[in-house]
């Protein structure tokens, strides 16, 4: 961990916790999606840098319709990203190495009383994957600088992909990324789950041991909970599980199923799994490699109508209904709010 990643120049004192915020679940009522612009042609099929910039330009497009989109990109790619997705979104210009805003931006945390204040994790590129990082740790004192809004320095390296909460108080992480030499060298789960506890105003750590066989290795998160389990509502969560023996994911998700089955959440509750089976959503792309998110046949369409009608709907500030499931991975949702949490 650097010194850049986890001091930056002006933070809040004290935590969230102590201040009565706390981490929303992702189902709650937000007031805009923050989306980082494509810059960086690694994480993408060779030659494909633009055909990504077009299908960035088409999700937040699909988004605008119910909120208010903010692009962060580069400087001078403002009107790159005008040209693409038109005036109606707003565009912060700020310095960024890749795309990823879901796991290097800060996490929204409120107070139930209106006021929105932001947790700024350290970031190393997923455990010093990729060769500069200094400006993706950066971004979240430079939204806060932008919006006006308190910040809270986590003195910790962490993602958001790798966090999931049910807004009372539960959080669910893996100890394949959190307790990775490559985050958080010389500290113990124990001091881990502190700063958890404190800078999302949490009240319990369900920690399961792997995220998906796929997420790990030179190009995966170590294994993002993201990947793996999701809250639905409070006290039911989301749960991916491998279809047969032969998958590289039956001994991890049986890890993962077995430590579910044997907690509580922070209301005391046992907690209702609903299995999925594993990457029933996707398919080898042929001559990729890559395995992509694509419907693939009926059993794809009904396992999504089943998420959907398991999710809880929430509004945009708009008003329009939205469901719970992410439109895609690099849409970024995060609770955040035009009313600033304050400054004393």
């Amino acid at each position: 961990m650097t010194s850049s990643a986890l001091r930056p120049l002006t933070a809040w004192s004290g935590t969230p916790r102590r201040d009565g915020f706390r981490m929303p679940g992702r189902w709650v009522e937000h007031e805009r999606t923050l989306v980082s612009w494509p810059c960086l042609e690694w994480p993408f099929a060779p030659g494909h840098l633009e055909d990504a910039k077009r299908e960035w330009a088409e999700v937040i497009l699909a988004i605008r319709r119910f909120e208010p989109v903010t692009v962060i990109a580069n400087p001078g790619s403002g009107d790159e990203v005008r040209e693409a997705c038109g005036d109606t979104v707003d565009v912060a210009e700020i310095p960024i190495d890749d795309s990823w805003i879901r796991d290097n931006g800060p996490i929204f945390v409120v107070d139930g009383r209106g006021a929105v204040a932001m947790t700024h994790f350290g970031f190393n590129a997923w455990g010093e994957k990729l060769p500069a990082w200094a400006n993706d740790a950066a971004v979240g004192e430079r939204l806060a600088e932008r919006m006006g809004i308190r910040r809270y320095v986590a003195p910790i390296i962490a993602e958001g992909g790798g966090i999931t909460c049910d807004s009372e108080g539960t959080i669910i992480t893996t100890e394949s990324v959190l307790l990775n030499p490559n985050r958080n060298p010389g500290l113990s789960k124990a001091d881990i789950e502190a700063v958890l506890l404190e800078y999302l105003g949490a009240e319990k750590v369900i920690w399961l041991p792997y995220g998906l066989a796929e997420d790990m290795g030179p190009t995966g998160t170590d294994g993002h909970s993201d990947n793996v389990v999701q809250f639905i509502r409070p006290g039911q969560v989301l749960f991916q599980a491998a279809p047969n023996r032969s998958n590289p994911n039956w001994e991890l998700a049986e890890a993962n199923r077995a430590r579910l089955a044997g907690e509580t959440d922070a209301k005391g509750r046992s907690l209702e799994v609903v299995e999925i089976e594993l990457l029933s959503y996707t398919r080898e792309v042929e001559g990729s490699g890559s395995r992509l998110p694509i419907p693939t046949s009926t059993r794809s369409t009904a396992g999504s109508s089943r998420r959907a009608s398991m999710c809880p709907r929430t509004t945009s500030r708009s008003g329009s209904w939205l469901t719970c499931s992410r439109v895609v991975k690099w849409s970024a949702f995060r609770p955040t709010s035009r009313r600033t949490a304050g400054a004393a």
